[in-house]
C-alpha cells in the first residue's frame, strides 16, 4: 500500500511539474533566437553584443565599445530591427502616452512606451517602441526595462560626449 502511494505521488508531482519544465525551455528557445537575431544584426555593423536584455517580444542590446545599440522587436503583425550609433545622439528619454480610464478611479492606462533618441545638429530623432498596448494586454517588465536602458545608454552617451 506504501509503494503504491509513493507511486501515485510521484506520478502525480512529475504531471505537476512537467508543464513548467515545458514552458520554461520554450521560452528560453525563444530568447536564444531573438539573441541570435540581435547578434546577426550586430554583425552586420562589425559590431559584438556587450549587454542586452530580452523581454517578450523585443531584444536591446548595446556594443559598448562601438557605442552601437541595437533592437529587434517582433511581434504577430510585424519586425521591427533599429541600429543606432550613439555618436550621432546627445540624449535619449522615455516617452509615455496613456489614456484616463472613465472609471472613477484616477489611475491611467499606459497606451505605449518609447525610447526617444535626440539628434545632434537637427537631424531625425528616432525612438524605439518597447511596448504598445494595441500588440500586449498588459505591461510585463518593459516599464523596468526601459528605465534601466535609458540610464544606462544615457551613462554611455556621457561618456562620449
Amino acid at each position: 500500500m506504501d509503494q503504491e502511494s509513493t507511486i501515485i505521488g510521484a506520478v502525480v508531482a512529475a504531471l505537476c511539474i512537467i508543464p513548467f519544465v515545458f514552458i520554461l525551455r520554450t521560452k528560453k528557445k525563444a530568447e536564444n533566437n531573438m539573441l541570435n537575431a540581435l547578434k546577426e544584426i550586430a554583425n552586420r555593423y562589425s559590431c559584438s553584443i556587450a549587454t542586452y536584455e530580452y523581454s517578450g517580444d523585443f531584444i536591446i542590446g548595446m556594443d559598448l565599445a562601438k557605442n552601437y545599440v541595437f533592437f529587434y522587436k517582433k511581434t504577430k503583425t510585424h519586425e521591427d530591427e533599429q541600429v543606432i550609433n550613439l555618436a550621432e545622439f546627445q540624449d535619449c528619454k522615455i516617452l509615455q502616452s496613456s489614456r484616463n480610464n472613465h472609471n472613477k478611479s484616477s489611475f491611467s492606462e499606459i497606451k505605449t512606451l518609447d525610447l526617444q533618441f535626440l539628434s545632434k545638429q537637427n537631424k531625425v530623432d528616432r525612438k524605439l517602441e518597447f511596448y504598445n498596448a494595441e500588440d500586449n494586454l498588459q505591461l510585463n517588465g518593459e516599464l523596468e526595462a526601459i528605465k534601466k536602458w535609458s540610464k544606462t545608454i544615457t551613462e554611455q552617451l556621457q561618456k562620449i560626449a
